[in-house]
């Protein structure tokens, strides 16, 4: 059986609560959640999280969408590995 994924690729400022936001509204939005893996370069105060999602049509699905959590913005610009 062929499994259709997504791979997300997600840059920002670092702030509390990011892990739990973008991996509730994947949950909300019906994804399945095959890996996480996130990194914080606090020397830049930036932080970085990859996930891969199982998920039929989840690009059609999240390619405009956004999250929105306490005053700050993650813009989801795409998928690969469609």
């Amino acid at each position: 059986m062929n499994t259709i994924t997504a791979t997300f690729l997600i840059w920002c400022e670092d702030w509390k609560g990011i892990p739990a936001a973008v991996t509730n509204f994947f949950y909300q939005s019906g994804l399945n959640n095959l890996i996480c893996q996130q990194y914080t370069d606090v020397t830049r105060n930036q932080y970085c999280m990859r996930l891969k999602l199982d998920h039929q049509g989840v690009k059609a699905h999240l390619e405009s969408r956004i999250i929105e959590h306490e005053n700050r913005t993650v813009v989801f610009s795409g998928a690969s590995g469609m």
